[in-house]
């Protein structure tokens, strides 16, 4: 906690403080996203200090339960609740309450605080009451939803990801994309597996090629692309190699302002190509406000380009989408969003980005033969490189942290049947599903499923134990599927002794 016993009590009496005395004349409210308790003036419920740790802003400090009125006490979420009052909840955080007004719900946790009057129930947001949500979320059924989600069941989710070139409107795989095996991409372009409309360069995807037809999906630039016929491959309408960067163009505006030969990536080290970060971002997020800025984005990768009489080494952006490094917006922060650590900074970039890292993931498009120039993902906010661009933050029969949609063919499987496991939180549910969507994984230890009873006792006639409900009775419906499908009889309590650790007694 950063703020002092001392702030928190002056704010809880109405006041905003500032570090150097004096009130917040020009207040903002990050409510789940601050960084300074300048972030917190205008938080109802006296909402006035940030909790740094947590990004969220309080009216007492939880650790030290100061803060509060008298006949008041700080729940550990930092609201000023009855004495008394409590918010017990399911294993997903639900509240088990009933409540007729806010105040019914303050001691539930920071997106269960609202009451909705027709259900009773506590939620985090009514459309007339979203401070819950962050500025990139919208209001749904009561739960504060991006507008543009990390993960996805149905197409409908992603309406919000229409910014860029790639609008990812369609779920694939779990993710939102802009195509998938129900919606196609238009005439010329495939359907990548991370759900990406592409132009298809050749016959093939790659090149190959008999004719300058079949190389219009390459390149769209003034020279464009023709077959080199004694190949047989797309390459720019070239002699030599001298003439790149002169009279051809191996790469699209802005990649092509910069051009250097190579034999090896470590000949590309320290390129860039200016980006125009600021236009970018305006035009991802619609939010006009954001300033100018020139980003260098590295161009690290050495390509093969085919010329008329040649092959030449070329320092291109990419050539796989792990060489797409995202736009961290921060470098040049000061440029698009202003002074930093000022309110004003802090809530144009929490326009633009909400609760995310300042981040604008890139993937690998394709615009020659074996090689491409970094894109704007579809959800800008949201990585859509082949394999999430690294592995996943913890196991799947771990608990902790919402893992990435793409960051293992597993993960991608339990987030397509429940896309909490990559929103919200990887709880005991999400590792049950492991069982279910992953049979090459197993069933997770420490799940939240029991068995119905113990594996050494028959169960009820036409009552099978549960797939995944403990190790041993894996092990043994692998060896008589009948066990999990039809009864727990005496002949699977038999096969306990058989097939698990630990033998009945």
């Amino acid at each position: 906690m950063v703020a002092s016993a001392a702030l928190f009590g002056a704010c809880a009496n109405g006041g905003q403080a500032l570090p150097g005395g004096g009130e917040n004349t020009n207040p903002i409210c990050l409510l789940n996203n601050c960084a300074t308790d300048l972030e917190c003036g205008a938080c109802g419920q006296r909402k006035r200090s940030c909790l740094v740790e947590e990004g969220r802003c309080v009216a007492c400090d939880p650790d030290l339960g100061v803060g509060c009125a008298e006949g008041e006490v700080c729940s550990r979420f930092g609201a000023c609740v009855a004495s008394g009052a409590e918010c017990p909840a399911d294993e997903r955080g639900q509240p088990l309450i009933t409540c007729l007004n806010d105040m019914d719900c303050a001691a539930c946790d920071p997106l269960h605080q609202v009451c909705d009057p027709e259900t009773s129930m506590c939620v985090a947001c009514l459309p007339g009451n979203t401070q819950a949500c962050q500025t990139t979320e919208s209001c749904v059924s009561g739960m504060c939803r991006a507008a543009c989600p990390a993960a996805c069941t149905e197409d409908s989710e992603c309406g919000g990801c229409l910014s860029g070139e790639h609008a990812a409107t369609v779920c694939n795989a779990g993710r939102c994309a802009e195509c998938s095996e129900t919606v196609p991409c238009a005439t010329g372009q495939g359907c990548t597996p991370q759900g990406i409309c592409v132009s298809l360069c050749g016959t093939d995807g790659s090149g190959a090629c008999s004719d300058g037809v079949e190389c219009a999906g390459c390149f769209e630039g003034e020279t464009g692309f023709v077959c080199h016929g004694g190949a047989g491959v797309c390459g720019p309408d070239a002699m030599g190699c001298g003439e790149l960067g002169t009279t051809a163009a191996a790469l699209p505006e802005p990649w092509d302002a910069v051009v250097k030969a190579c034999t090896t990536g470590a000949d590309c080290a320290g390129l860039n190509v200016k980006l125009e970060l600021g236009q970018m971002l305006r035009e991802l997020s619609g939010v006009q406000e954001v300033g100018d800025a020139d980003y260098g984005y590295a161009m690290k990768s050495c390509a093969s380009v085919t010329v008329s009489e040649a092959s030449c080494g070329v320092c291109v952006p990419c050539q796989v989408d792990a060489d797409c490094a995202p736009i961290d917006a921060d470098v040049v922060g000061a440029q698009l969003f202003g002074e930093p650590e000022s309110v004003e900074a802090s809530l144009l970039a929490d326009r633009v980005f909400g609760a995310s890292p300042h981040l604008v993931y890139m993937f690998c498009e394709t615009s020659g033969p074996g090689y491409g120039v970094c894109s704007v993902c579809p959800g800008f906010m949201n990585d859509c490189r082949g394999s999430g661009g690294a592995g996943c933050a913890h196991d799947v029969c771990e608990e902790g942290e919402a893992l990435t949609v793409g960051c293992d063919p597993c993960a991608e499987a339990v987030c397509a049947a429940d896309s909490y496991c990559c929103t919200t939180e990887w709880d005991a549910l999400c590792m049950d599903l492991v069982a279910e969507e992953c049979p090459e994984v197993g069933a997770c230890e420490g799940g939240a499923m029991d068995c119905a009873h113990d594996e050494c006792e028959e169960g009820p006639e036409e009552m099978p134990l549960a797939s995944g409900c403990s190790p041993c009775v894996d092990a043994v419906c692998a060896q008589d599927a009948f066990c999990c499908q039809s009864d727990w009889d005496d002949l699977c309590v038999e096969k306990v002794d058989l097939y698990c650790d630990e033998p009945c007694p």
